[in-house]
């Protein structure tokens, strides 16, 4: 039996950005699952305030891989990619009659995990593969069948009408 490789993973992270998280999470759900090139065509044209901070980091997510991982830029994908809340700036706001409002200016982390494609697993062809597992489930098969008794159906049980008279 052979273990599947690990597979590598690039990682980068944006801390303290000053837009909500969820506004960023807007357009980080419209790049997950997709190629590096693909998301970052996609970001170029959503017209939201917060691709630009998710573009430079997917930007710093593919050289982290291209650099200190030896990945191919053109089999990259994004993983996994989220967005959590950090520290809230509270500021008093001033109002009428000597009253203050509070203002709560949200900031967020933002994290990109790329991965590199594999080529998927295939099972083997081969008539020799197919014909050594054949033997094996005919045998399992043969002894469960010799071990339990068959079952019945137990019959049904007759119903007398009741009618009124």
């Amino acid at each position: 039996m052979t273990l599947p490789t690990p597979v590598q993973q690039s990682r980068a992270e944006a801390r303290f950005i000053r837009i909500t998280a969820r506004k960023i999470r807007l357009v980080v759900d419209a790049i997950r699952g997709h190629t590096v090139k693909d998301a970052e065509e996609m970001l170029k044209f959503i017209p939201k305030g917060a691709s630009v901070p998710v573009a430079k980091l997917l930007k710093s997510a593919k050289a982290n891989a291209t650099n200190n991982f030896d990945m191919l830029e053109d089999n990259l994908f994004v993983k996994t990619v989220f967005v959590n809340e950090g520290p809230s700036l509270k500021r008093i706001l001033p109002r009428a009659r000597g009253r203050g409002d509070y203002m709560v200016k949200r900031t967020s982390h933002i994290i990109i995990i790329l991965e590199e494609k594999q080529a998927p697993v295939r099972k083997p062809r081969n008539a020799a593969a197919a014909k050594a597992t054949a033997p094996v489930k005919a045998v399992v098969a043969s002894e469960a069948a010799s071990d339990k008794p068959k079952r019945t159906r137990k019959p049904k049980a007759e119903t007398t009408e009741v009618t009124d008279g």
